[in-house]
């Protein structure tokens, strides 16, 4: 599934398909900028610009979430995009429980919370498919 290096897999909430305003989560990123020992994932928020092709980037979190003690071959993640937060959670993080972001903060922004929600993902370094992702729905 994964080359040696990082997977860098990315998952995409639009509410449209492909569109923009986007909130991205990217576990674990391919490059690692707060310490180039540890594994390192984000939060971040797209937003399309009027020119073409320009696209503004705010990274909303970016947190060392685990040793690099080699591949990381297989992981299970945890989603919840409800009131109040937008909360990500994966197996393979070990010195943070989660990154979580207000769902305010998302509407302060601009982003419509109260419309349908899409969700993509690609993987950059990974030979990651949708036939490798199981979604499963959780309720209380």
């Amino acid at each position: 599934m994964i080359d040696g290096k990082n997977p860098d897999v990315r998952f995409y909430i639009s509410t449209s398909h492909a569109g923009y305003p986007r909130i991205t989560l990217i576990f674990p990123w391919e490059l690692s900028e707060l310490d180039v020992n540890k594994y390192e994932c984000h939060i971040d928020y797209f937003v399309a610009q009027n020119e073409p092709q320009k696209v503004e980037d705010h990274r909303l979190q970016q947190v060392s979430v685990a040793k690099k003690t080699g591949p990381i071959k297989e992981f299970d993640i945890f989603l919840s995009f409800c009131w109040p937060n937008l909360v990500f959670e994966a197996s393979f993080f070990e010195e943070i429980h989660r990154l979580s972001y207000p769902i305010d903060g998302f509407r302060m922004r601009g982003y419509p919370i109260h419309l349908s929600q899409f969700i993509g993902f690609e993987s950059i370094n990974s030979h990651v498919s949708i036939n490798n992702i199981k979604i499963k729905e959780i309720y209380p």
